[in-house]
């Protein structure tokens, strides 16, 4: 699961990715931390997209040319294949589209013969100002597709202030490395790397809340930064160990730092003075 964020009596899109096919129909049913029902069993909104390869397309392709691009979005992931054609299928993301021509976050691992099946895999659910009416944290969504088959759950929160969807941006990674161009590979969907380091870096902030207004922009887009070079650190060589162990150290010493700042807002209720105000709680497990 990844994090997604609705902005109280604002509301905002919740999604899930069936990426080992696409839905014909699909419900979703939203709940807070506490199991308090927002949503039940609302029909969600399935990618549209579903068309074929107008030619075939061979492993290590970094495009592949489309029947139609109607409806394909920059940026999202979809299926080629089906697990009822021949060949294996797989799943691509788009970088760049092009009449209908679709470009490639990363080259194609298999062959896919021409005719071969492209489909969205996405689903989504628009949630409302009515239904965003309370802040809550450690929230969950259910999405249940038509044919029976297992739930997937996405992980929602609901804020005052939004936590920014990308954390950090390319200008933030060279300011930990300067050369990142030279040490990212061409394939890397660095985007998508960003999002995973947003996500990895709550996890590792912990405590009751997570709020933008605790923690500052300009913190979040430091850390996040950070964390995406520590999530590629094995790729990077030996000789960068020792670099990397001190990265380490300082991104650990900044989650420290964010985590004793006292007095916070946790319920986001413009004091500090609440039952539920005060810095990080973080637990720790022993053996009696």
């Amino acid at each position: 699961m990844s994090l997604q964020v609705l902005i109280k009596g604002r509301g905002g899109t919740i999604e899930s990715q069936f990426l080992d096919r696409q839905p014909t129909s699909c419900t979703v049913s939203l709940y807070t931390s506490q199991g308090g029902a927002k949503v039940s069993a609302a029909t969600c909104t399935v990618d549209p997209v579903n068309t074929t390869l107008s030619i075939a397309a061979e492993a290590g392709d970094d495009f592949v040319v489309l029947t139609s691009a109607a409806s394909c979005v920059v940026g999202r992931r979809y299926r080629i294949g089906s697990s009822t054609s021949a060949g294996t299928p797989e799943t691509v993301t788009v970088r760049d589209l092009s009449s209908s021509t679709a470009t490639l976050t990363a080259p194609l691992m298999r062959d896919h013969a021409l005719g071969a099946t492209f489909a969205g895999t996405r689903v989504s659910y628009a949630v409302t100002s009515t239904v965003a009416d309370v802040v809550w944290v450690n929230g969950y969504a259910d999405f249940e597709p038509g044919d029976g088959s297992d739930i997937q759950s996405e992980w929602v929160e609901c804020y005052l202030r939004k936590i920014p969807e990308q954390g950090c941006d390319e200008t933030d990674l060279r300011l930990v490395f300067p050369a990142a161009p030279t040490m990212l590979e061409a394939e890397l969907d660095v985007p998508a790397g960003i999002k995973q380091a947003r996500d990895r870096f709550l996890l590792d902030l912990g405590g009751k809340n997570r709020p933008m207004c605790l923690i500052g922009t300009d913190v979040f887009r430091q850390a996040v930064a950070i964390k995406f070079w520590l999530l590629r650190r094995y790729g990077m060589g030996d000789e960068w160990k020792q670099v990397m162990d001190d990265l380490k150290s300082e991104y650990e010493k900044l989650i420290q730092d964010i985590q004793e700042q006292v007095p916070a807002d946790n319920d986001q209720d413009g004091i500090t003075s609440g039952a539920n105000d005060g810095g990080f709680t973080v637990g720790t497990l022993e053996r009696a």
